[in-house]
């Protein structure tokens, strides 16, 4: 529920932003890797990388994608940070599955949705996670989503309207 809370927060903080910026101006507002444009983007759009889970975090982290943010939010939920050993010696980590109220093991690592608001996208992002590495591709294409996600075997994956948002895309990478 953090994330659904940072969600709206960015909400807020857009709202208040756009309404104090002079005419044509615009920003891009970050929390915890969640991001959301407010007022008139750069002509090119809000230039955003959206990080590979795998990989080791830091400031030469390379990214997976690009996308050029022109509107809206953009969230992220990924197991890569809030993650631990159980008492039983398996991991788990933060994402529960309602289903079963344990950490959801849906052959997934991150899933990143581009949305009109930030506390949906980051609604979305939840169930899309939870809809699984089998159950993504149908679910965001059924829903009219731009969705990115990375599976637990390290190949990303995204819907048709998630490639048009792109900018760069590591090619390699896709599964």
């Amino acid at each position: 529920m953090g994330g659904i809370g940072k969600g709206l927060a960015l909400r807020w903080a857009a709202a208040r932003a756009i309404a104090a910026l002079p005419t044509g101006a615009g920003l891009l507002l970050e929390a915890g890797g969640d991001v959301v444009h407010a007022g008139a983007p750069p002509a090119d759009g809000w230039v955003v990388g959206i990080e590979d889970p795998s990989a080791a975090p830091g400031p030469d982290a390379e990214p997976l994608v690009v996308v050029a943010v022109r509107d809206g939010a953009l969230a992220t939920s990924s197991i890569r940070v809030r993650n631990w050993i159980g008492p039983d010696g398996r991991p788990v980590h933060h994402l529960v599955d309602p289903r079963t109220g344990e950490p959801a093991r849906t052959g997934l690592i991150a899933v990143t949705v581009a949305g009109a608001d930030p506390a949906w996208s980051e609604v979305w992002s939840k169930a899309l996670f939870l809809a699984g590495r089998d159950g993504i591709a149908d679910e965001a294409r059924a829903r009219g989503m731009a969705a990115w996600w990375v599976d637990d075997r390290g190949r990303l994956g995204m819907t048709p309207d998630a490639r048009l948002r792109c900018a760069w895309v590591a090619e390699e990478r896709l599964g």
